[in-house]
């Protein structure tokens, strides 16, 4: 699944959503750009087959090493 939260002023994104909302394991394109995520979310741990991820224009200051290694792109 290609999923897009763009403009959403998010603040975070709880493992909760993937688990009542998506299957986690079919997200492979998350876009979250246009938030007010201040770190990255620890749900993203949950999405195994993610190769694309944009964070674009939020308050992120630091992308922890384990959140990217899954990602191809």
């Amino acid at each position: 699944h290609r999923l897009t939260l763009v403009h959403r002023e998010l603040h975070d994104l709880p493992a909760s959503f993937f688990q009542t909302r998506v299957n986690p394991l079919s997200v492979w394109f998350l876009d979250l750009s246009y938030n007010q995520l201040m770190e990255v979310p620890a749900a993203l741990s949950l999405l195994a087959n993610l190769q694309e991820l944009s964070l674009s224009h939020n308050k992120i200051s630091q992308l922890p090493a384990s959140v990217l290694r899954p990602c191809t792109r």
